[in-house]
């Protein structure tokens, strides 16, 4: 079937016989036909028995990679999707798919190429010139099988390790796989380290610039993104940081190293899981969020749902803004930045109280779109219920039995949501209550009749 046979030496098939990909230079006795670097041959052990077949490269370390063990396999389109069908259906079945390692070369019998997956964007490393040759039908068959699940891969990008390539004949390449795409990204995350002082090149101490200052910082965003050193690709090395209120430039900056933070962490699979603590407490866990301005009546409505459904049964917990700030965001203040941070941590207590098979209800202002959107992905389109106390913001200044929005209007209280900070209204909210007029238990009678559908799914 190939045109080049590669016969091996007595005794070196045991390693191929016991799983093994890889053949060694040392290990063949000869290769009869003609080959160019990169060509399918079949392989044989000393005998004549046919082991399979794999892509040979004699400027490698690695001489031989098997990609079949069959006598008549065709390494063709056909072959190829299989092998990315049968590496997605394990990934769908035992890890988070949303960023993962999709193919892993010799794991998913593709030997020398990994492809990882952030979101919607595929990053590409080929590191074997055989595989290299079939790697855009790779990714348009991995575009493919996602597709069917729903997911639509917005671009490809390309890595290269630089040392690998060069050893194995290969040209070194990084960029763009197929068309540019669009790289903009939210922070979640954003801590001065230091300021350099530009006179004397000094580390200052600092929690924050001012105009042509410059710095160094850690940088968290809201999402996995593609990106390199600056060293060493000037193009996704580089960053703008945007004000997303004002939309004006606030700073740009390089990229030195990523923060390494969870390399070398992997989930857990546990045996106790969401759905079976959700049958023992006889409930469908969601989460209520209930949003608004300060003042709209979120607590107070909160807390009469919770204890609503507590009387009736149901095993809850409700998240309140206040108290929690107390507590585990004590840490915070109330700047763009750390209210950003205090709605995402909300929502990862949130999730684990419902994979705990808990009804929660939070109780926050959560101000921005963006980070609302982020909590309902944290814990899930499912099981996110936005609850949009929707009360004017002349009601709730005339319940302002705290004295916040007087203290604001004065300019005692800076970055008050709803007079010096923006507040962004749900666009998508599952349900909507304007409190004025209401008394509590109408609301919360009217709450419960509308969260009666999402909790009894």
């Amino acid at each position: 079937m190939y045109e080049a046979i590669v016969t091996l030496k007595k005794g070196e098939g045991r390693t191929l016989k016991a799983g093994g990909m890889w053949v060694y230079d040392n290990e063949i006795a000869s290769v009869a036909g003609e080959f160019e670097d990169g060509d399918i041959v079949e392989v044989r052990d000393f005998d004549g028995y046919c082991m399979g077949c794999g892509y040979i490269n004699r400027k490698s370390k690695i001489t031989l990679r098997m990609l079949s063990r069959k006598k008549d396999a065709v390494i063709d389109e056909s072959f190829m999707e299989r092998r990315v069908r049968d590496a997605w259906e394990y990934r769908r079945q035992t890890i988070d798919t949303s960023s993962c390692r999709l193919i892993f070369g010799e794991a998913d019998f593709l030997p020398g190429i990994v492809v990882d997956k952030f979101s919607d964007v595929l990053v590409v490393q080929s590191l074997a010139l055989g595989i290299d040759r079939l790697k855009l039908t790779l990714v348009e068959l991995i575009k493919e099988v996602l597709l069917e699940d729903g997911i639509s891969i917005r671009g490809v990008y390309e890595r290269s390790d630089a040392k690998v390539r060069l050893s194995e004949g290969m040209e070194r390449v990084k960029g763009f796989l197929g068309d540019a795409f669009d790289t903009d990204v939210e922070i979640m995350e954003n801590g001065v380290k230091y300021k350099v002082d530009i006179h004397t090149g000094e580390h200052l101490r600092a929690s924050k610039l001012y105009k042509n200052e410059i710095a160094v910082c850690d940088i968290v965003t809201a999402e996995e993104i593609v990106y390199d050193t600056f060293t060493k690709h000037k193009d996704i090395g580089c960053f703008v940081l945007i004000d997303r209120v004002t939309n004006m430039t606030s700073a740009c900056g390089v990229i030195r190293h990523s923060l390494r933070r969870s390399e070398n962490i992997v989930w857990q699979k546990l045996d106790i899981t969401r759905e079976i603590r959700a049958v023992k407490m006889g409930q469908r866990p969601v989460t209520l969020w209930f949003t608004g301005l300060s003042g709209a009546g979120k607590s107070a409505l909160a807390n009469e749902v919770e204890k609503a459904l507590s009387i009736s049964g149901r095993y809850t917990m409700l998240l309140d803004g206040d108290n929690v700030r107390m507590g585990l965001n004590s840490n915070l203040g109330f700047e763009e930045q750390d209210r950003i941070e205090n709605i995402r941590r909300i929502a990862e207590v949130a999730k684990l109280m419902n994979d705990a098979g808990l009804i929660v209800m939070t109780s926050f202002i959560s101000p921005f779109k963006s980070d609302r959107e982020k909590a309902r992905s944290i814990i899930g389109e499912e099981n996110f219920i936005e609850i949009f106390v929707s009360t004017p913001l002349k009601e709730c200044e005339k319940r302002d039995v705290k004295g916040f929005y007087k203290k604001a209007r004065n300019g005692e209280i800076p970055n008050f949501t709803g007079i010096s900070s923006p507040y962004e209204k749900p666009e998508r909210a599952e349900i909507t209550i304007d409190t004025t007029g209401v008394s509590l238990e109408e609301a919360a009678k009217y709450v419960l009749g509308e969260i009666e559908k999402y909790i009894n799914k």
